[in-house]
């Protein structure tokens, strides 16, 4: 997954800058470690892509410990070039496994995160049959009255935004960048293509494509799931990382649009 287009993920994401959205997910994190923990917060970021959220926030606390995760080799190749690109050390870990994986998840350790992230509609990327893998694993692994921070597409992201014909979303002189993608409302998954064309001289020279699928998942169900697995939801709110000019502006009519729900959870049971 992102295999091809890891290179180019930050610049064809439609979110908005990292800096921006690291801010706020710090902001959360002070505000909710602050109360509960005393010591040197350990964070992980699960299915941290190229590394640019958990840096920037690494930049505001050099003192905290990070570890990010991705199943992506690509993804995580950039993380690291941006980490060791960076003028000043950062207390970050890049590692490789699959957050799906009960046998992944099996082999990290019991209780010893303070707080767990999981952004950039990550969670959409997981089937519905395994989120009590990755709940279960997010429980087990944070610390007594750990937070978890996450977000997750809403069914009008799907609708509006998962939906489309080929759409040129980068180019330049060397390569073109195309994806599609088509929203089953029936099954409510979209299925997703990126094309990559590599240019000499203006043509196309070599193609690459790869494919995923996301998942809606709806809210009342990741939040009675959230619950099975001992998590107290402490909020759940409207989320807006894009850009006006990649989401488009909502007539007065119908109000501001809501595309992604970013929650904040409290691990609540530690026997989960």
């Amino acid at each position: 997954m992102y295999s091809i287009s890891a290179h180019l993920y930050n610049t064809t994401s439609g979110f908005d800058s990292p800096t921006t959205i690291a801010s706020h997910i710090h902001s959360l994190l002070s505000k909710n470690l602050n109360h509960h923990h005393k010591i040197t917060p350990s964070i992980l970021d699960t299915g941290c892509g190229t590394g640019s959220i958990t840096i920037k926030i690494a930049e505001q606390e050099p003192k905290w410990c990070f570890t990010g995760v991705d199943q992506s080799s690509a993804m995580l190749a950039m993380a690291k070039a941006h980490t060791q690109a960076h003028q000043q050390k950062l207390p970050i870990t890049w590692t490789q496994w699959d957050i799906s994986s009960k046998d992944d998840w099996d082999n990290q350790p019991k209780r010893h995160y303070d707080a767990i992230l999981c952004l950039c509609n990550t969670i959409n990327h997981i089937p519905s049959d395994k989120l009590p893998v990755l709940l279960n694993g997010w429980a087990n692994t944070l610390k007594e009255k750990g937070i978890l921070i996450f977000d997750t597409d809403t069914y009008r992201m799907f609708q509006e935004c998962l939906d489309h014909e080929p759409l040129t979303v980068f180019e330049d002189h060397s390569q073109r960048m195309i994806r599609s993608c088509q929203f089953d409302s029936i099954t409510a998954q979209a299925h997703h293509t990126t094309r990559m064309e590599h240019l000499t001289h203006g043509k196309i020279s070599r193609c690459e494509e790869e494919s995923h699928t996301l998942f809606y998942h709806p809210e009342h169900q990741l939040s009675e799931l959230a619950n099975r697995y001992g998590f107290q939801t402490l909020s759940a709110e409207p989320f807006n990382p894009f850009s006006d000019e990649d989401m488009g502006e909502s007539t007065e009519d119908e109000g501001e649009a809501i595309y992604k729900i970013l929650w904040v959870l409290q691990q609540s049971n530690i026997e989960s």
